[in-house]
């Protein structure tokens, strides 16, 4: 060997004991076989439910069901394979009870047990090869064991094994993946996302994380391609039935548009069919995949509400019924957002004409109204002014019950339009009216729960806020500011505005303003105390983060 680590205070190998990894070489080339043939086994049942239960079938009366899955079929034949396959196992596990457990189900289950235990056997091959490269002072003079060198050898041969058959296995489960362009490089970044427990500050947001769980209401991303990406949400919702309502999601990037595609699907667990419900209009986009992917949906950003009962059958007549209660509460979130976007603007005002008389300038002069309106908004949601916090709540409350009934209402249009294929006597007419309706009310409530979340104050739960998106060129940063006195009841906030700017020689430099501001909680009065102004030149290679990420401690 020729890389060896010497240690004075090793502890010589005794004749008698058996060369380190002996049994353990054979342990990981088992769990690699066991693997291997897991994923084969998982991946034919998989190709077995999908011919049996995905390709459709006829109702009594004759009309013909579609499968879940009939229009994803784009691209290389193998490709969208692997994409049916995810999709379906993924119905399967978030379909998953008592009377349910498909046989990919427990395929599934097997392969995160081996990848579980292959972690545990990689991590101590690793720890028996470190001391395979650790000898005693006795032993540096002596010939290498010739018994000794061929273990080595197969030991690394056996981890290497189970490593790469760990991680095909991964990128074979329904599991939400980073983007790769070559099957090698999806298989290492996935593994690494797996591996780093905890994990690192770079992949805690994506990190892995075993067994699968399908999430509700919430995109799971199956398919991460550069120009492709295929989601299923899980919407929590069952009908009366048993059935389980998924929608699938796909958007694919051509010559700089994107089409998005949505359907409703469903899986009966009674009969084990998986059907298409309801194809949604598709839609073009004059935007590149990256840009509206994360954008397109709210449903990450809404609220999360707790999923009501569909009580009402899934009918023209129940359709209408729940249209109605969304449009009202559409208008109750309309009014509320309403009513604080004008209790802010109004205590601004109050504000600005308390320092006027006091021969201060207004908080955050030079800056644009809208956004004079936002920070005022945030440093009273800093410091829990009373009015500001009512207001704010009685949006979110809203913004909940409005999502809550949009997905019921959607739900149900994907429900009828299920039970209208298989009718005798299909309502089409009355039931495409019914649907386009229900359509424009969820899109308008929709827009309207941007709007929401945009008027709302930024997440400030962490101890120090920072609101670097509120404006191009710019970062804000807001603090407490112990140390000081203040007035009784008062709380003293420091806030930091660091704005690109062009100099009077045409150069750029950054411009940082450091203010602090008295908040009220009780009155919602906010007076500036001290003002400054520091300014940094850019140099060619600098920006806008990399002045603040060096001055922002000082």
């Amino acid at each position: 060997m020729s890389a060896v680590l010497f240690s004075l205070t090793a502890v010589p190998a005794r004749a008698t004991d058996p060369p380190p990894g002996y049994s353990l070489s054979v342990e990981l080339r088992q769990i690699a076989d066991d693997l291997t043939n897991t994923v084969r086994r998982f991946q034919a049942d998989l190709d077995r439910e999908i011919s049996l239960h995905d390709r459709g079938y006829r109702a009594a009366n004759g009309r013909r069901i579609p499968g879940a899955d009939v229009e994803i079929g784009d691209g290389p034949a193998d490709i969208a394979q692997e994409c049916v396959r995810k999709l379906m196992a993924a119905r399967m596990i978030g379909s998953r009870r008592p009377g349910y457990e498909p046989a990919p189900v427990a395929d599934a289950d097997r392969i995160q047990a081996l990848i579980a235990r292959a972690r545990v056997g990689i991590g101590a091959a690793s720890d028996i090869v470190k001391g395979f490269l650790t000898v005693s002072a006795q032993q540096l003079n002596s010939p290498p064991d010739a018994e000794l060198k061929v273990k080595y050898r197969e030991l690394m041969k056996a981890r290497a094994a189970v490593t790469d058959a760990a991680k095909k296995a991964l990128v074979a489960l329904p599991i939400p993946l980073p983007e790769g362009d070559t099957a090698e490089e999806l298989r290492e970044k996935a593994w690494d996302l797996l591996t780093s427990n905890p994990p690192s500050v770079t992949h805690k947001e994506n990190a892995l994380l075993l067994p699968i769980r399908v999430p509700r209401e919430k995109k799971l991303t199956l398919i991460y391609e550069r120009f492709r990406r295929v989601a299923l949400i899980d919407s929590g919702f069952e009908d009366r039935q048993g059935r389980r309502l998924f929608y699938e999601e796909e958007w694919v990037e051509r010559l700089g548009d994107t089409i998005v595609r949505r359907w409703a699907v469903a899986v009966d667990p009674a009969t084990g069919q998986h059907t298409m419900l309801r194809r949604y209009a598709f839609r073009e986009l004059s935007d590149t995949l990256d840009e509206i992917y994360h954008g397109d949906d709210p449903g990450d950003a809404v609220s999360r509400a707790q999923l009501t009962e569909i009580s009402a059958d899934p009918s023209r007549q129940g359709l209408a019924l729940a249209l109605l209660v969304a449009r009202r509460s559409r208008e109750e979130l309309g009014a509320a957002v309403a009513e604080f976007t004008r209790q802010r603007q109004e205590a601004l005002a109050r504000n600005d004409e308390l320092l006027t008389a006091r021969n201060k300038l207004p908080t955050d002069d030079g800056m644009s109204p809208a956004l004079r309106v936002r920070l005022f908004a945030i440093r009273a949601h800093l410091t829990g002014t009373g009015a500001m916090l009512k207001a704010e709540n009685e949006v979110r409350n809203a913004q909940a019950q409005a999502a809550a009934k949009i997905r019921t209402l959607e739900a149900l249009a994907a429900w009828a339009s299920g039970r209208n294929l298989a009718a005798e006597s299909p309502d089409s007419r009355g039931l495409l009216k019914a649907f386009d309706e229900s359509d424009a009310e969820i899109t308008s409530t929709r827009h309207l729960e941007r709007e929401a979340i945009e008027a709302m104050p930024p997440d400030a739960s962490a101890t120090e806020a920072q609101f670097p998106a509120l404006m191009k060129d710019t970062i804000i940063r807001m603090r407490g500011a112990g140390g000081y006195a203040v007035p009784d009841g008062a709380v003293r906030l420091r806030q930091e505005v660091w704005r690109l700017a062009g100099t009077a020689k045409g150069g750029r430099q950054v411009d940082r303003t450091i203010v602090l501001i008295d908040v009220d909680p009780v009155t919602g009065r906010q007076i500036p105390v001290s003002r400054e102004v520091r300014y940094y030149p850019l140099e060619p290679a600098d920006n806008l983060e990399s002045i603040y990420d060096e001055f922002a401690a000082q």
